[in-house]
């Protein structure tokens, strides 16, 4: 997998296709691999795709540093690895695999799909702080303030600072996140595994020095501020197409979609790709055993709809590179097994 130097620490990414380049950015702390999928199929409509695992996530290196938030530093690393593919304008979209706010983890539940859900603060700060390198940005299910906050906060941080003054950063490899099933990976557990590496790199950390960034980090998602530390004016200066998909849960609430068209000019809005009915049919079926298979066609109708509007977007504000499918799955046209 090709990787490149940024700042003294090693980066991961990967290029799929060729046309319009689009960064797409994991949403949370996932990987580069959950975006794999969406990048394969923006690829077939004729862009160029470019994954990565940003600092402290997938295969790439664990850095701890302060300065700047964590989101800040992922857009500045963002802007060096266009600039580096020769990738400037792209257009900035960022997304995870999976229905977290379902709370499927722990039940045996495959995940499938490229369903998206964002951190929207990578692709936004991006814009906001590399104005030239950004053409369009592209936000589905954007979390906020304040639930979405407070969850980003207590998972990527305060739960880590808890085991870091129990037990110094040995305690930090085996903390659980509180999103967590308890058989699930240890997220930096998992950074190690995935670049032994890393292994190194934490437990030579001063905990303390731990412990202030993460603090300091944590402070910036809860600060009051319009979305995850993203101010009223920043939105307001960003100048490119910008898409907006409501998210339809508590961790992604639809406001906050329409809170950021009500400020960016010319935003667009798009109301939740998967509809309150759907959700509560899908929570109903969640406590049988025979979820599976329910959770797997949401999945599947998730990435549909969420493809066919990126694609028809792209297609309105781009070249024309796209090929948009037919359109979006209408919820009437598709038939449930519930």
């Amino acid at each position: 997998m090709p990787t490149t130097t940024i700042n003294g620490f090693t980066l991961q990414y990967d290029v799929i296709g060729g046309g319009e380049p689009i960064l797409l950015t994991p949403g949370g702390r996932g990987g580069m691999a959950q975006m794999r999928p969406l990048a394969e199929q923006l690829a077939s409509a004729g862009y160029r795709a470019i994954i990565w695992d940003r600092r402290n996530c997938g295969a790439s290196d664990v850095v701890i540093d302060g300065g700047v938030s964590e989101q800040e530093h992922n857009a500045d690393e963002a802007f060096e690895l266009l600039t580096r593919l020769d990738a400037t304008p792209a257009y900035a979209c960022a997304g995870t695999s999976g229905m977290r706010a379902m709370a499927l983890r722990g039940r045996g539940v495959e995940r499938h799909g490229v369903a998206i859900d964002v951190d929207p603060g990578a692709s936004l700060l991006l814009a906001i702080r590399h104005p030239q390198a950004v053409k369009g940005v592209l936000l589905t299910a954007v979390t906020g303030w304040p639930v979405g906050a407070q969850y980003l906060a207590e998972n990527y941080y305060t739960c880590y600072v808890e085991a870091a003054q129990r037990g110094g950063m040995r305690a930090v490899i085996e903390q659980l996140a509180p999103n967590q099933a308890p058989d699930e990976e240890p997220f930096w557990a998992a950074r190690i595994r995935e670049n032994p590496r890393n292994e190194q790199r934490v437990l030579s950390m001063d905990p303390q020095h731990f412990i202030r960034v993460m603090e300091s980090w944590s402070a910036f998602t809860l600060r009051e501020s319009y979305i995850c530390g993203v101010t009223k004016e920043q939105l307001a200066a960003i100048r490119v197409p910008t898409l907006a998909i409501g998210g339809g849960d508590d961790e992604h609430p639809t406001y906050v979609a329409e809170r950021v068209t009500d400020v960016v000019p010319g935003a667009e809005f798009h109301p939740p790709v998967i509809t309150a009915l759907e959700r509560l049919r899908l929570a109903n079926r969640d406590f049988r055993d025979d979820a599976a298979p329910a959770v797997e066609r949401m999945e599947e109708l998730r990435s549909e709809r969420t493809l066919a509007i990126l694609l028809q977007f792209l297609a309105r504000v781009g070249s024309g590179a796209a090929k948009p499918p037919g359109g979006q799955p209408a919820v009437a046209d598709v038939a449930y097994q519930w």
